[in-house]
């Protein structure tokens, strides 16, 4: 593990392109660390709360609206059952009404969306990303003066604490193409303990990725690890706030595929009021 700075805030414009051009080439991938969460942090039983994805850092971060052309699944995964997370398209992306107390666990799947780069920027998003293996290869080869072609898809989790109870399957597995999954549950993390978390990519461990941490207050303060052979990395949440915990994925695209590249990009958000005792 190792904090380092942050690159300089990105630019708004660009978070807004990403999100406004999601079935279309944009013409830059900068801001796309994506926040899935409740818009009120008081969760309880019975009681209405919405679902806003985002995509920034700090207070630079832009809302978009539900587009039923983007989703490729929107669900909550309750104590005792899974739903789909309705909403209307144009506004807010979901609504949730909870019916139990306990852990719930939300998880969004988009659809592929497309992007490009050119050469310059795009090897700064590997090195940003610690797409090392990828940045050695592209570096490797010789330079296009062709733009960067790359699909992306989103595979986001957020976890709800309904009813002050922070008891659940905080670790289960859902199934997402890639997916961040907290080993102990952040809700009750001892103070200056670490939040172990493993990634799987398809269902199975994915070793050698980048993850990196950082609160929504503080998005130049920034944690990272490197998963194990089993796909594990150990991230130390140092305090209460809202977290993002993300890792980016990416594979070379098929022979006479539209992009060049394919990556998933996975998310996983929650707010911790206050680190606790063992």
């Amino acid at each position: 593990m190792r904090t380092h700075p942050r690159p300089s805030p990105r630019m708004k414009r660009a978070a807004t392109l990403v999100a406004a051009l999601a079935l279309t080439w944009a013409a830059s991938a900068e801001a796309h660390d994506f926040w899935l969460e409740p818009t009120t942090k008081s969760s309880e039983v019975g009681k209405p709360l919405s679902l806003r994805l985002l995509i920034g850092h700090g207070e630079d971060r832009t809302e978009y609206a539900r587009n039923p052309k983007h989703i490729r699944s929107f669900r909550v995964h309750g104590p005792d059952d899974v739903r789909d997370v309705p909403g209307t398209p144009g506004e807010t992306a979901g609504q949730l009404e909870p019916k139990q107390r306990g852990l719930h666990v939300v998880t969004y799947a988009s659809h592929p969306s497309f992007t490009q780069l050119d050469h310059a920027a795009f090897l700064a998003y590997l090195e940003e990303e610690g797409l090392t293996a990828t940045l050695k290869q592209v570096k490797d080869e010789p330079t296009s003066a062709r733009p960067v072609r790359e699909s992306f898809a989103r595979c986001a989790k957020a976890l709800i604490a309904v009813g002050g109870a922070h008891a659940g399957k905080h670790d289960q597995v859902i199934g997402m193409d890639l997916e961040l999954v907290p080993e102990t549950n952040p809700f009750a993390l001892a103070k200056d303990k670490a939040l172990p978390v493993r990634l799987l990519l398809r269902g199975k461990p994915l070793p050698n990725a980048h993850v990196a941490a950082y609160r929504r207050t503080q998005p130049d303060r920034v944690l990272s690890a490197r998963t194990d052979a089993k796909g594990r990395a150990r991230l130390p949440l140092d305090g209460p706030g809202d977290w993002l915990i993300k890792c980016v994925h990416i594979e070379r695209a098929p022979r006479r595929a539209a992009e060049d590249w394919r990556s998933l990009w996975a998310t996983l958000t929650f707010e911790t009021q206050a680190a606790t005792k063992p």
